[in-house]
């Protein structure tokens, strides 16, 4: 079963434009280096220098979650038939 979490902080209009403009210097990214790349930016917005970068989504899941404690983290999984569904991890 595929699925995809998705954490969101609050975050002033400065953090979000410097993230932005640091994702757009950054350009495409090769899919197994996407946690790669989004753990550097992130390093690189003042409210953040405590992500360490890292190649492993599970790890910087974790970092958020110990660093800002305001963060929402949800879970979708997909379907057999292609739809995205909210729901709790399935035990692994």
């Amino acid at each position: 079963m595929r699925y995809m979490v998705t954490q969101e902080i609050p975050v002033t209009a400065e953090q979000a434009e410097i993230a932005y403009q640091l994702a757009l210097n950054k350009g495409p990214t090769a899919g197994l280096f996407c946690t790669h790349a989004t753990s550097g930016i992130l390093t690189q917005v003042p409210e953040f220098k405590g992500v360490n970068q890292t190649f492993f989504p599970e790890n910087l899941q974790a970092q958020i979650e110990r660093l800002f404690q305001n963060a929402e983290t949800n879970v979708y999984y997909e379907a057999t038939d292609g739809d995205t569904t909210d729901g709790p991890r399935p035990p692994v």
